[in-house]
């Protein structure tokens, strides 16, 4: 067990309460540029320059702690993997972040990214390459994931200030 003390809970909480502020009010999203074939130093590179580039778009983001399963479809190589994500808002609520979530998770060559809108998460799967058979979800698939439930992890869950949360269809 661990045990935190009260400033530190509030903080804790405070931060999850804005997550779920900006999925009640805007669309939002989730990815890395991290990949498990790249070194730490090459994911820190490519992590900076996501970041500038979600940046120059205009769209909010925040630091996570996020868990992937890679490999997902895979009973020999599917491993779960925690990387630096970042959780985006469409703050100007432009319309486009889907789109560009997408196009950013193929450059950054990402299995998939989560978009979120109307309080509801989906998988959507950015791998376009035919050598990657155990990507989940598919290329251009989309699967719904569910509801946002704090302090829960599932398959796929973040983390803010060690607080999980993940999309889960009950």
């Amino acid at each position: 067990m661990i045990i935190i003390n009260k400033k530190n809970k509030e903080l804790e909480e405070s931060s999850l309460s804005r997550l779920n502020t900006q999925i009640e009010k805007h669309d939002c999203g989730m990815l890395s540029g991290f990949r498990g074939h790249f070194s730490l130093s090459e994911n820190k590179s490519r992590n900076r320059k996501l970041w500038s580039m979600l940046g120059s778009e205009g769209y909010g983001v925040t630091t996570i702690a996020g868990s992937y399963i890679e490999n997902f479809l895979s009973k020999t190589n599917a491993k779960e993997v925690a990387e630096e994500s970042f959780f985006v808002v469409d703050l100007k609520d432009t319309g486009r972040l889907k789109k560009d979530l997408k196009r950013l998770g193929e450059m950054f060559l990402q299995e998939s990214i989560i978009y979120i809108e109307e309080k509801r998460g989906y998988l959507i799967g950015t791998t376009p390459y035919p050598d990657n058979k155990d990507a989940y979800p598919p290329y251009g698939e989309t699967k719904y994931q569910g509801f946002c439930y704090f302090g829960q992890s599932g398959e796929f869950f973040s983390r803010v200030n060690n607080r999980a949360f993940a999309f889960i269809d009950k």
